[in-house]
């Protein structure tokens, strides 16, 4: 099941790459503030997207904080291997944990967590 999720995923990254809700300068410093593990990254992420955190919460109360980490990695439409270099951890962690989010924020078997988190 995981597999099938994540080239599902990778087609629909290839298909519509980046998030196109903020301005391209705002999504590379968000990008830059990712890739050199910046403490603010989350701060800035909350100032482009400020309802997002209110709509986690209202689903799962509950959420923690890394967890809301990678739901913003997600909404940045970074693949699992983009998240598991900028992280470094495994590919196997970030599917892992994909499919742990999946499930707290009941998202659908048959629905792309990429298109999820952009629609969302």
């Amino acid at each position: 099941m995981l597999i099938r999720q994540e080239k599902v995923s990778e087609e629909y990254l290839k298909e519509h790459g980046e998030v196109k809700t903020v301005d391209e300068g705002t999504l590379s410093r968000l990008m830059e503030m990712v890739k050199n593990d910046d403490e603010i990254f989350m701060s800035a992420f909350h100032n482009s997207f400020p309802a997002f955190l209110e709509k986690l919460r209202v689903i799962h109360p509950a959420i923690v904080p890394s967890e809301i980490e990678f739901c913003a990695l997600l909404k940045l439409n970074l693949s699992t291997k983009d998240i598991a270099r900028y992280k470094n951890i495994e590919p196997k962690s970030v599917q892992n944990k994909k499919y742990r989010i999946r499930k707290k924020l009941n998202i659908p078997d048959d629905v792309d967590i990429y298109f999820w988190f952009n629609k969302f």
